[in-house]
C-alpha cells in the first residue's frame, strides 16, 4: 500500500509537478504543494507517536521547568504552595477529545501524559522504599 494513494497534492519523485504550457512558458499550477521527498502524508503512526511523544515533552518539562523556575522567582515555600495548579495542564488533551477534528491526537497526548506521570510517580516510590528500606 502506498502513501499516495488516494492524495491529489504534492507530487514526489516519482511524477512531475503538474503544469501548464502555454507557448513556451511553464507555470506551476497554484493548487500543487511542494513538500521534501522525505514527507509521508498520511503514514498512520505519525500522529499516535508525535502525540504520544508531545505528551511525555508537555509533562516533563511543564512540571519540571515550572517546579525550578517558580522555587527560584518565589522561594522553595512558595513553590510549593503554587506547584498544584501545573495540573490544569490536563485539561489540554481534554478540550482536544472534545472536539472530533483533533480527537486521535487529544486521546494520545493524554495516554503519553498519564504514562509518564505514572512511570515517574513509579519510579519515585520505588526509589523511596529502596532508600528507607536501607536506612532501617
Amino acid at each position: 500500500m502506498s502513501t499516495d494513494e488516494g492524495t491529489a497534492v504534492g507530487p514526489d519523485r516519482r511524477t512531475s509537478p503538474p503544469t501548464s504550457t502555454s507557448g513556451s512558458r511553464t507555470t506551476s499550477s497554484p493548487l500543487a504543494v511542494r513538500r521534501p521527498s522525505w514527507w509521508s502524508r498520511d503514514h498512520p503512526v505519525f500522529v499516535p507517536l508525535a502525540s504520544f511523544f508531545g505528551g511525555m515533552a508537555l509533562v516533563l518539562f511543564t512540571f519540571g521547568l515550572l517546579g525550578a523556575i517558580v522555587s527560584q522567582v518565589l522561594g522553595y515555600d512558595a513553590a510549593g504552595t503554587v506547584f498544584p495548579y501545573s495540573f490544569v495542564i490536563f485539561v489540554v488533551p481534554l478540550v482536544l477529545i472534545g472536539f472530533a477534528h483533533t480527537r486521535r491526537v487529544g486521546l494520545y497526548l493524554l495516554l503519553g501524559m498519564v504514562l509518564t506521570a505514572i512511570v515517574v510517580i513509579g519510579v519515585a516510590a520505588a526509589t523511596l522504599a529502596l532508600l528507607l528500606a536501607g536506612d532501617g
